[in-house]
């Protein structure tokens, strides 16, 4: 029959792990892996966040709350082991914000831009406040900004909404013909959701004049 203590060094071995990964993973999405993958991860990052705690309480300088840090085997050592898989997951978060960041500050630090993933994400994450012209499967040209996006890994599908958006048309000249120019056929009060299945194609514009 497990134990109590059995039970409770489990839970040590996988929930540090669990929250430090999930915390990174809701800050940068991947692709959804085997159950056995995620369990093997999270004993990695469980073990990490140990081994991080198990140097702090080392140190009798250090303290954590005017306490010092609990050593293993204490009443306190797995609530504070949790708190550092929280820790580290906000770590990882900014560790991969500052690369993104210094990427794109400088080209010469490209090198250090995360994987993305796939082109809408990098399309997203690396031009602000562009204008778009948003052709629907449906015939319909729609003009604003990308002001809110959303991207799952899973789907194949991403949705986002569109800011100071309007509904636009192509002009027509005397001759009937198309000309390159657009004109406004109606202003949307606050924007447009659109999901991208049922996007034919978007065209990203400095400005729209």
């Amino acid at each position: 029959m497990v134990s109590a203590s059995q039970v409770a060094d489990f839970i040590a071995l996988v929930a540090p792990g669990f929250i430090a990964v999930e915390v990174f993973r809701s800050a940068y999405p991947v692709k959804t892996r085997s159950d056995k993958s995620d369990l093997y991860l999270y004993v990695v990052y469980s073990l990490v966040c140990a081994s991080i705690l198990s140097l702090l309480s080392q140190r009798s300088s250090i303290l954590l709350l005017g306490l010092k840090v609990p050593s293993r085997g204490t009443t306190f050592y797995p609530f504070v082991l949790l708190v550092v898989g929280w820790l580290v997951g906000q770590g990882c978060v900014i560790y991969c914000w500052s690369r993104h960041r210094l990427s794109k500050a400088c080209r010469h630090l490209s090198w250090l831009r995360p994987d993305p993933q796939n082109t809408w994400n990098r399309i997203n994450s690396d031009f602000d406040n562009q204008w778009a012209y948003v052709f629907l499967k449906d015939g319909s040209v729609y003009l604003g900004y990308i002001r809110f996006w959303n991207f799952d890994p899973d789907s194949q599908a991403q949705d986002f909404f569109l800011g100071s958006a309007r509904r636009v048309d192509e002009s027509i000249d005397v001759r009937g013909r198309k000309s390159s120019e657009w004109k406004e056929r109606y202003l949307i009060g606050t924007g447009v959701y659109i999901n991208t299945s049922e996007v034919s194609r978007i065209e990203l514009h400095a400005s729209f004049e």
